[in-house]
């Protein structure tokens, strides 16, 4: 028996329908598919939005840039949000990438090796980590200008938390590095940029985890579902302890079933002793600490013998499961392991993988 994953094609593109609805008609929403689609699958996902009329793709890496490049017609901009390096000219040259050049460095190589080529900026707005500062696009200003860029991002460091004081400042100190670009687009807000409001999408929104389920918005869909196969249903008196270290005791004597998943298949250690799975609607308790193929689990409350337990789906969000395991619906996704039997459904259609 093999744990397995479905994602639902039609619910990605649904949420990419009401992401795009949420701004204004001349605000271009592109994705972000790095990380092999948040590890689900960007081969069948890029797809499914190209079709549904998306043009702009991000990546993290030229190395992700290639592969979808091998997946999309000619007519789609590719951005790759790590930068130029010389070891990648060849790759940006001929599968027709653009970097997104983050440091007067990176510009200055670019500048000598591939002037021609199209480029997008990227801003430090506050978070300390990719981007020009404000005083390093003044002093390229004339360069940067003259090989007219595709595109200026931003990237916020606190829209999933509503900051509103900082979300504010970061964008106003945005605006002002730009405004001097005057018929350059303008992109700063992700998934939970595009909730902050119309003022944040400028010229083109970049939604990722939000076509995933990962963030909480009106209308959104689920996408994946995980199934995992019950190999044992033993039953255990009180007092026992269960798992490695027992470090959870019976309170009760309990009826415990073990599935065949573990950390090895991306569900997290640290959700041990405080995660669920769930079969109909009805709660089962992790018990004890996840190991790498094994998780055990209360079913003392069910009046059958499952053949699986749920870990995502109707009754268990992405988000629930995060928040169980202390960390966020990104992480969850990008580890999920190769050994899930992986469905793709496409509303009355279906790919096995």
């Amino acid at each position: 028996m093999q744990p397995t994953l479905t994602i639902d094609l039609s619910s990605v593109k649904s949420n990419w329908i009401k992401l795009n609805s949420f701004s204004s008609s001349y605000v271009e929403t592109s994705v972000v598919l790095k990380a092999n689609a948040y590890g689900l699958g960007v081969k069948y996902i890029a797809p499914v939005l190209y079709a549904e009329g998306v043009r702009s793709f991000f990546v993290a890496s030229v190395e992700e840039g290639v592969e979808l490049r091998s997946i999309l017609p000619e007519n789609t901009v590719i951005y790759s949000l790590n930068g130029f390096s010389r070891s990648n000219i060849s790759e940006i040259k001929h599968f027709n990438i653009c970097p997104i050049i983050n440091s007067p460095k990176q510009f200055i190589m670019f500048k000598d090796f591939l002037p021609t080529k199209p480029f997008a900026i990227q801003i430090d707005v506050g978070m300390n980590r990719l981007g020009f500062k404000a005083k390093e696009v003044d002093k390229h200003l004339i360069d940067l200008k003259s090989l007219n860029p595709m595109l200026i991002i931003g990237h916020l460091s606190s829209a999933d938390s509503l900051n509103l004081e900082e979300n504010n400042l970061q964008l106003n100190r945005f605006n002002k590095v730009v405004s001097c670009f005057d018929n350059v687009r303008k992109s700063i807000a992700a998934s939970s940029g595009i909730m902050l409001g119309k003022n944040y999408h400028l010229s083109m929104t970049r939604p990722g985890i939000g076509l995933f389920g990962g963030i909480s918005f009106e209308e959104a869909k689920p996408v994946i579902e995980i199934e995992l196969p019950v190999i044992q249903i033993k039953e255990g008196c009180k007092g026992e302890g269960v798992g490695y270290n027992l470090t959870h005791k019976l309170k009760k004597r309990s009826t415990l079933a073990t599935v065949a998943s573990g950390y090895a298949d991306g569900i997290m250690r640290s959700a041990s002793n405080k995660g669920k799975l769930y079969y109909g609607g009805i709660e089962c308790p992790i018990l004890g600490r996840i190991s790498m193929d094994l998780v055990t689990v209360d079913i003392s409350r069910l009046k059958v013998s499952p053949e699986y337990l749920s870990l995502i789906g109707p009754s268990h969000s992405i988000i629930d499961l995060a928040t169980e395991a202390d960390t966020i619906p990104y992480e969850i996704l990008t580890r999920l392991g190769s050994r899930y039997q992986r469905f793709y459904k496409d509303e009355q259609k279906e790919a096995k993988k």
